[in-house]
């Protein structure tokens, strides 16, 4: 982000976790980006004072499309079992929420996952969808994809979940994606 904005302007870097501040702290000082404040909270309690016109929602998931097989067919990342299942959507679901209303009206948010499950994705989109007056933007970049599913489990989703799109290695040579461009 601070490439495409030439360094300029203010980028506003959310890290919870204590662990990965120096990270954080230390890639943006071997990149040379000098146009970013970090912050510390948790992100579904970010403070409302601020708008921002563009956000980007990373949220913690589950990870599988990070998973790899070997030649012998066994998973050579192995998931960390930190949360229920269910833990995971509620927590997206809050920090999807929260994103939408930091945003200045008329203000783009994209939310990302490394994830391929429906519960975690298309179903997270979904309830923004209907608890927020947000729109689902088609994205144009020249990059393979598929469209985010209709429907999971017989629960059918807003047709313009099309516009979401799911990046799976076999298409792009890289680990899996989704992603969702939305509108306040």
């Amino acid at each position: 982000m601070a490439q495409l904005m030439h360094n300029q302007g203010m980028i506003v870097a959310n890290e919870p976790v204590r662990e990965r501040l120096c990270m954080l702290e230390s890639n943006l000082k071997r990149l040379g980006i000098s146009n970013t404040v970090i912050t510390r909270y948790l992100g579904q309690n970010f403070p409302l004072r601020c708008r921002f016109t563009r956000l980007l929602v990373d949220v913690p998931c589950s990870g599988e499309g990070n998973y790899r097989w070997d030649t012998q067919g066994r998973v050579r990342h192995a998931r960390r079992a930190v949360r229920t299942p269910d833990d995971l959507p509620r927590l997206q679901r809050q920090l999807l929420l929260r994103g939408f209303d930091l945003l200045e009206p008329g203000g783009h948010l994209l939310y990302a996952t490394c994830t391929y499950n429906p519960a975690e994705n298309e179903a997270v989109v979904q309830a923004l969808l209907t608890q927020r007056p947000a729109t689902l933007q088609p994205m144009t970049l020249p990059v393979p994809h598929s469209p985010g599913l209709q429907g999971w489990k017989d629960e059918p989703y807003d047709p313009s979940m099309s516009h979401c799109w799911r990046l799976y290695p076999h298409q792009t040579g890289s680990v899996g994606f989704f992603m969702a461009s939305i509108r306040a």
